[in-house]
């Protein structure tokens, strides 16, 4: 029995009741730097049980249950979820280390200083499907997957669902300490403006670029139709990939993140472009997102922490939406390391807005900045 998870949260101040508690950002995917801005309370439990057959086969059972609550606490905005439920087996003799699975799963990828998932396999909406891991090719493996959109939880007007193909070489050795991934994505549906959808990610990963210690990780992107970036379904009213949206999109993002760990100094920096244009209408949108964290190490259990960052979005030609950021703290933990666990923070962190930005964003109205104070528990096991 492998069990597992995460857990995040504390009580954040903030200058008065009405304001948020933390996930200020600009509304597109990247830009919510999470330092010090988060302010909810987020926990998962992973349970994994494997059981070993004769002659090599495995299955194994998956389970992860959440509760999230955007207000902290156990409060009546709190959401309890099933994140995965899914079986697994694997070893047989006509492909001993393919594994073959059915259910929900995450299936995702992430830079971490901003929470989100660029490659987000079961998108958003965490729909279920089947698929193939692990399919030897020679040189880097093979993985397919099918699923479908889910009705219940968040329901398109034509009630009609949307099935994805989704297809992943990885693990392809292309350089010294260099591997690459392609990940492509094809969608049918009855959609408003269309029947289909295309997504596609080619990432590389990099170990001790320039540096040793040093990782770099580099993402391009681009969808069409009702595809998504992420090569996911998009939830509602996402820039790319809504399967309820009036209209598909052509999107791309190019994003590259670093991180890195040198002695007592560790961190991690990401830069990202995106842009989105409708299919029909042609409204747009542009953004980007530049930052980093970093760590350092006073002695094995203290180190300080700051984070920095300046986000833009520009709607169909209109004003320029910049927010910036800048968080400071402290965090107490067991172990030294930018990506120690588990870690006590106190932070207080600083926002500012222009006028653009809090004219086009509900929760910026009516100010141009807030600061946060907070005490955070981040764990993950």
């Amino acid at each position: 029995m492998e069990i597992g998870g995460y857990v995040r949260g504390g009580p954040t101040a903030t200058q008065s009741s009405s304001q948020a508690r933390g996930h200020y950002s600009l509304g597109m995917d990247g830009d919510m730097w999470r330092l010090g801005n988060e302010g909810d309370l987020d926990a998962n439990i992973r349970i994994r049980k494997t059981f070993k057959l004769e002659e090599g086969l495995q299955w194994t059972v998956g389970f992860r249950p959440s509760y999230t609550n955007p207000n902290g606490g156990l409060s009546d905005a709190g959401v309890y979820a099933t994140r995965e439920a899914y079986i697994e087996t694997g070893g047989y003799a006509f492909m001993p280390a393919a594994r073959f699975w059915a259910g929900r799963r995450l299936l995702r990828d992430d830079v971490h200083a901003v929470d989100t998932f660029f490659i987000y396999l079961a998108g958003g909406r965490q729909e279920s499907g089947a698929g193939i891991f692990d399919m030897p090719l020679g040189q880097g493996k093979l993985g397919l997957h099918l699923f479908r959109s889910d009705q219940e939880m968040e329901p398109t007007d034509n009630r009609q669902n949307t099935t994805r193909l989704t297809a992943d070489v990885y693990d392809l050795p292309v350089n010294p300490g260099g591997k690459l991934r392609l990940l492509g994505a094809f969608y049918s549906g009855r959609f408003k403006d269309g029947t289909q959808g295309t997504a596609l990610t080619i990432k590389h990963d990099q170990a001790g670029f320039l540096l040793p210690g040093l990782n770099n990780s580099l993402w391009l992107q681009g969808s069409t139709g009702y595809g998504a970036l992420n090569t996911g379904f998009g939830g509602p009213g996402s820039l790319n990939g809504d399967l309820n949206a009036a209209s598909g999109t052509r999107a791309w993002r190019l994003i590259d993140s670093l991180i890195w760990q040198h002695g007592r100094l560790g961190g991690q920096a990401m830069a990202e472009i995106e842009h989105d244009r409708k299919e029909q209408g042609g409204s747009s949108s542009r953004g980007t997102s530049l930052g980093g964290r970093i760590s350092y190490d006073f002695n094995d259990n203290l180190r300080f922490l700051a984070e920095g960052a300046m986000t833009t979005r520009v709607d169909s030609g209109g004003a320029l939406q910049r927010l910036d950021k800048l968080t400071v703290g402290l965090g107490l933990g067991p172990r030294p390391g930018f990506m120690s666990r588990p870690e006590l923070r106190v932070y207080c962190t600083r926002l500012d807005w222009n006028e653009a930005a809090a004219a086009a964003r509900t929760m910026l109205a009516g100010r141009s900045g807030t600061t946060l104070i907070g005490l955070q528990l981040e764990s993950w096991w």
